[in-house]
């Protein structure tokens, strides 16, 4: 079972061995950056410049599924930026719309599956598909039990996040 931890996820910032995961949407634009317009995937794309266009680049270039409103990718890792490993954890197939609870349990396969071949590494992710995301804290929550403790999900009360 995951940790939940009330305040600024940013503080996850100077633990320089984690993982830092924010929700975010499958839409890439033309010029091949993930959007990260709103919420705490903003506060990402602004700390960590062409981080948008690394993961949306990622995202083409590992064949990801697409529709006509979004990639589908779960989550996906970039490892290259001053120490930290960051990374976009699905939640919406378009940033318009709501979350959704099946991306969402996709998403948590993954990071599951991930954190078994990294057991060691602490893992931080703002709690996903509430604020922006339109979902009731409730009805996300059973969907990441299967998460292990190394997993810390910080919910913020002074925002929206994705």
């Amino acid at each position: 079972m995951p940790t939940y931890k009330h305040g600024d996820l940013r503080a996850a910032f100077d633990d320089k061995t984690a993982l830092l995961l924010f929700t975010g949407n499958g839409v890439v634009k033309a010029d091949g950056a993930l959007v990260m317009g709103a919420g705490f995937a903003k506060q990402v794309r602004d700390a960590f410049p062409s981080l948008d266009y690394e993961l949306g680049q990622a995202i083409i270039a590992r064949g990801c599924p697409q529709a006509r409103d979004g990639y589908y990718y779960g989550m996906v890792l970039h490892e290259h930026w001053t120490g930290n490993r960051i990374g976009a954890f699905q939640v919406k197939r378009h940033y318009r719309y709501n979350a959704s609870l099946q991306l969402i349990r996709g998403s948590v396969a993954r990071l599951h599956y991930w954190c078994s071949i990294n057991p060691t590494t602490p893992v931080h992710l703002n709690f996903p598909g509430i604020g922006l995301g339109g979902l009731d804290r409730n009805l996300v929550e059973p969907a990441l039990v299967i998460l292990p403790p190394q997993v810390t999900i910080w919910e913020w009360n002074g925002g929206k996040d994705a």
